[in-house]
């Protein structure tokens, strides 16, 4: 059985900035799920079937 990558998980003082630079470079959209978290994935599921998707969190 293979493995894929589906998740990466990164820790930043500013969540947002690094989400909105990883949106920019992928063409992809940025969404919150609540203060100090803020994800980074395709603009629509039908562009990454495979649920690739990043998630950007504060440090506490």
């Amino acid at each position: 059985m293979a493995l894929r990558l589906v998740q990466v998980n990164f820790k930043a003082r500013d969540d947002v900035a690094l989400a909105r630079f990883w949106a920019d470079a992928l063409g992809w959209g940025v969404s919150s799920e609540g203060a100090g978290v803020t994800n980074v994935n395709p603009w629509t599921v039908l562009a990454d079937p495979e649920g690739n998707v990043f998630c950007v969190l504060a440090p506490s």
